[in-house]
């Protein structure tokens, strides 16, 4: 599985944006995205990065479809 730095990476570029651009918009650090190989980022971060790009958690986050009670009855 992908991580999320690099998620957040493609997802930008699909977009036109550099990811120092994407960190502008969405009102968080410079190097913020880098840090996510090393570090948990917050979840506040991860939701502007996500509307920055106008992206679901979900999808942002890696996850293709959901897996709980609801859906399997």
């Amino acid at each position: 599985m992908e991580n999320l730095e690099k998620r957040i990476r493609a997802a930008a570029a699909a977009r036109g944006l550099t990811v120092a651009e994407t960190e502008r918009r969405a009102g968080v650090s410079n190097g913020t995205v880098s840090k996510m190989r090393t570090s948990s980022p917050s979840i506040d971060k991860v939701v502007k990065l996500a509307d920055t790009l106008h992206i679901s958690l979900d999808e942002l986050c890696g996850r293709k479809e959901r897996n709980n009670a609801e859906n399997k009855s």
